[in-house]
């Protein structure tokens, strides 16, 4: 086992940052780790770099903050139930069990070109046998990967609101091939009622660390789930490197279109090789099933990835897109796995209709 392990199982930052390579952090003096900071720097540079309201920004410690006072507030929701994904992020379903929040699942399927499918029907016949529905769709969605077309949400946002709200969770927002494809924080405000969008800064400016999220939404939509400005303010170096982060946005873009390309190099590897079959992906992973034994065969190599134990993704792997270096060495590896042993090598399954 390597001592030095590469992590792709965690969907962090991999690439150099452009603040710490160019020694850019933020200097700040007494007077402003002495004090409070009672107006922030970000939520304005945030307004500018959106074309949004600032006062329909409210920022949070992480996505995740954002995300528990969101299901707070629902579980004080009268006949209240929140529709969630499946196969979607385990932690929704384990927060709304803490919260004892009434929920439904919703599903994606996979389809005939290697992606997965919201199936728009049944979610709509839910939504319309619920009292109050909660609805929180993610787009891209995590461990899937698969974007929800703007259209469609704006649709089922107009659906939901007759008595309920939508939540949209932006965590992996920006590693799309199509940028026109991406729902923008105005379109959220202003063709999505009764919605709040959730943002982070964890993903695309590799801030996970330092805790910066935050949201959109009108204020009575804030006022519901409360969504409250922090009382004594916001971290100040948080702010302040984020804020630099937005200054520099152009450097972040060139990573996430390197993010694309080695995503699309890694999708085009996995499927000419027999036993793997990768999925479309609109993050900054991809979801790929493979033969038994490829995880742990990577992770006696030095590479870490993220496997399911659990079906539906029992035979599937999420790998965080890397340099392109470590790009090849997964290419490598893959490539001494099959040789080594053939007998790995499942046919390739028919996809679900």
């Amino acid at each position: 086992m390597f001592n030095n392990i590469t992590d792709l199982s965690r969907n962090e930052f991999l690439f150099d940052h452009p603040l710490l390579i160019s020694n850019s952090l933020p200097q700040l003096s007494a007077q402003h780790i002495c004090r409070y900071q009672m107006t922030s720097n970000l939520v304005a540079k945030l307004a500018e770099h959106h074309n949004i309201d600032s006062d329909h920004i409210n920022l949070c410690n992480g996505a995740e903050h954002a995300i528990k006072a969101i299901f707070s507030a629902v579980a004080g929701m009268g006949k209240a139930t929140l529709l969630l994904p499946t196969p979607g992020w385990d932690y929704y379903w384990r927060l709304a069990a803490e919260y004892n929040i009434s929920t439904s699942s919703y599903s994606y399927t996979q389809t005939n070109d290697n992606n997965f499918a919201l199936e728009i029907d049944d979610l709509e016949s839910r939504i319309q046998d619920i009292v109050k529905p909660i609805l929180l769709i993610a787009s891209p969605l995590n461990p899937l990967g698969s974007h929800t077309d703007r259209a469609l949400m704006q649709r089922l946002a107009q659906l939901v609101a007759t008595k309920g709200y939508t939540i949209v969770d932006k965590t992996y927002d920006g590693y799309s091939h199509d940028k026109h494809r991406e729902l923008s924080l105005s379109e959220i405000l202003t063709t999505m009622p009764q919605t709040l969008g959730i943002c982070s800064f964890s993903k695309y400016y590799g801030m996970p660390g330092l805790r910066v999220g935050f949201t959109v939404a009108p204020k009575a939509v804030q006022k519901t789930f409360a969504i409250l400005r922090e009382y004594l303010g916001f971290n100040v170096f948080s702010d302040y490197f984020a804020v630099e982060c937005l200054s520099r946005h152009n450097e972040f873009a060139h990573i996430a279109r390197q993010v694309i390309e080695n995503r699309k190099r890694l999708n085009d590897f996995f499927a000419l090789r027999s036993g793997f079959e990768p999925f479309q992906s609109a993050a900054n992973f991809i979801l790929v099933r493979t033969p038994e034994g490829y995880a742990v065969y990577l992770l006696k190599n030095g590479i870490k990835i993220k496997s399911f134990s659990e079906s539906p993704l029992q035979r599937f792997v999420r790998i965080t897109i890397p340099p392109l270096h470590i790009v090849e060495r997964i290419e490598a590896l893959t490539t001494q796995f099959c040789k080594e042993d053939p007998s790995r090598l499942l046919d390739r399954p028919t996809p679900e209709a």
